[in-house]
């Protein structure tokens, strides 16, 4: 393991290792981002195709065994959930 300098401290960086969980996430996360550069062919909302990514996420993770439930509830940020319902909505529905 190689070590680098991290602020004040000698960290020892872990050789990253390509096992199966790890190439599931990546392909979600490849297919995620195709899907949100790719908007104006299929018409489908960005918002939509990251909640979709972001829930495929966490399927994976509980089968594939890197995501246990709460591990996966921490690991999603809900200040983004809400900011993406938020902006579908339409002018009207967001006034008080």
């Amino acid at each position: 393991m190689a070590a680098e300098l991290y602020g004040e401290r000698l960290v020892e960086a872990a050789p990253l290792v390509w096992n199966t969980p790890m190439l599931v996430s990546a392909a979600i996360l490849g297919l995620t981002f195709i899907a949100i550069f790719t908007e104006q062919f299929h018409q489908f909302d960005r918002t939509r195709i990251a909640m979709a990514g972001g829930g495929a996420m966490i399927v994976c993770g509980q089968i594939f065994g890197f995501y246990g439930p709460a591990a996966a509830m921490q690991a999603i940020d809900w200040n983004v959930v809400f900011c993406c319902n938020q902006s579908r909505k339409s002018p009207a529905e967001t006034t008080l």
